[in-house]
């Protein structure tokens, strides 16, 4: 399986090069100054490829920054526009910093190190969060899986590193008195805004769910909203129902645009949603409600669900959970409820 020549290199020296051919594999090959060291190579990688391991030096060929621009266009290219901008800019963030090396030198210990950069420098937002770390060390995770694929490394050195551990994550509900100030303040912003928050809270969608919703995926007569394109990739529909349905049908009927499919198109441009984060942030201060993201309107809208007895299963379906565990954060408020229900029975 192996063989090894004698090589003279240019300044006179002589060195033993081991090829080794395997059918439907790159050629194995290395230099040695001695037979005896060539041999010893050439048994290591025989019984490593008897034992079914693929051991290439195109680990030592291909560099960090050409495996990413390979991964790039062959997977990333490929994703959702949101998960495309996140794995682009954050495999470009290690490119610049470790492109130039070889991908046999992404160690853990180097893993490592490059974490520790990633928690302490300044970003254009601050300080990275733990889970923001974790993100970026998930992205070159995934394309060093590709290599592993692609037979150029045996194994993922990612899988090494241990992610941060991540603290709890908020969740900021609506009391009812907040609730009515909100709607209120949307109200006198906007129509748009104030069906885009009314459906939130009825629905616990997302938010990019509601504001790139389309008319087609909207059922005026039987009150369902379909979400065609969600975080998991999973297509859900949704019952909208009251007075929240009564407020799409008359929104139907005053604001829709002929000329596009949108809910809520751009007014610069009407293919596009529209953007409410500025709306919104004004509602915010009109209301006076602090310490609140537009996603909590979705745990708000969980709350609401969980505190009118609906069946934590339920819940998890209308939200989009693929697993019961995402919706047991809502569970102790189902407990609440039912203290404060027996102690109302036990006081009649």
């Amino acid at each position: 399986m192996a063989t090894i020549t004698e090589r003279y290199r240019k300044n006179g020296k002589k060195v033993f090069r081991v090829e080794i051919r395997i059918k439907g594999n790159p050629t194995l090959s290395k230099s040695f100054e001695k037979r005896s060291d060539a041999l010893d190579w050439a048994k290591q990688q025989e019984v490593q490829i008897k034992q079914g391991h693929l051991i290439n030096l195109e680990a030592d060929r291909q560099t960090i920054s050409e495996i990413i621009d390979f991964y790039l266009e062959d997977v990333v290219s490929k994703m959702r526009r949101s998960s495309k901008s996140n794995y682009t800019k954050q495999l470009e963030w290690f490119d610049k910093r470790i492109g130039k090396l070889s991908l046999r030198k992404l160690t853990p210990a180097l893993i490592i190190q490059l974490r520790k950069i990633l928690q302490t420098e300044d970003s254009t937002r601050g300080k990275r969060s733990v889970a923001t770390c974790n993100r970026y060390l998930a992205a070159l995770s995934s394309c060093c899986s590709y290599a592993v694929e692609q037979q150029i490394l045996e194994e993922n050195p990612c899988r090494k590193v241990k992610q941060l551990t991540e603290p709890r994550g908020q969740t900021r509900f609506l009391d009812d008195q907040e609730r009515e100030k909100l709607i209120a303040a949307c109200k006198e912003n906007s129509p748009q805004l104030y069906l885009a928050v009314t459906l939130s809270l009825s629905t616990g969608a997302r938010r990019q769910e509601i504001w790139s919703l389309r008319w087609e995926n909207v059922d005026l007569g039987e009150g369902y909203l379909t979400f065609q394109q969600t975080k998991n990739g999973d297509i859900r529909s949704v019952p909208v129902i009251g007075q929240a349905l009564e407020l799409l049908r008359d929104y139907h009927r005053k604001h829709r645009l002929l000329h596009t499919s949108l809910l809520f198109p751009s007014s610069t441009n009407p293919q596009k949603p529209l953007e409410f984060r500025k709306r919104w942030e004004s509602v915010l201060r009109q209301a006076e409600i602090g310490d609140f993201r537009y996603h909590d309107l979705r745990h708000s809208a969980a709350s609401y669900m969980v505190r009118n007895g609906m069946d934590l299963r339920l819940v998890a379906e209308i939200l989009g959970h693929r697993t019961l565990q995402m919706t047991m954060r809502y569970s102790h408020l189902k407990r609440d409820h039912l203290k404060s229900a027996m102690l109302k029975a036990m006081s009649a």
